[in-house]
């Protein structure tokens, strides 16, 4: 469940590594979805960020000016098969 006073940046990946192929922004919401009916069978990575700062990526924290860094999740999803659906809950 999502903090509706916070933003957050949802990152679909298929390498740990690799450039995301898709980025959603979330805010003002206790939940995400998304469908992505042509997506290629695979193993997929998603990441939540929560964006406190709403510059739409993570960012590290500050010792002097005394700011933790962001929060994020990295999920490894099941493997996505041919004409197979996959839903999975991701959060802090």
């Amino acid at each position: 469940r999502l903090d509706t006073a916070k933003a957050y940046v949802v990152r679909l990946l298929d390498k740990p590594d690799a450039p995301p192929l898709r980025v959603w922004t979330v805010s003002g919401s206790a939940s995400f979805e998304a469908k992505l009916p042509l997506l290629p069978p695979a193993a997929y990575i998603v990441e939540l960020i929560e964006d406190l700062d709403r510059n739409g990526r993570w960012t590290s924290g500050n010792y002097d000016l005394h700011r933790q860094p962001e929060r994020f999740v990295r999920k490894s999803l099941e493997q996505l098969r041919a004409n197979w659906e996959l839903e999975a809950e991701v959060g802090f």
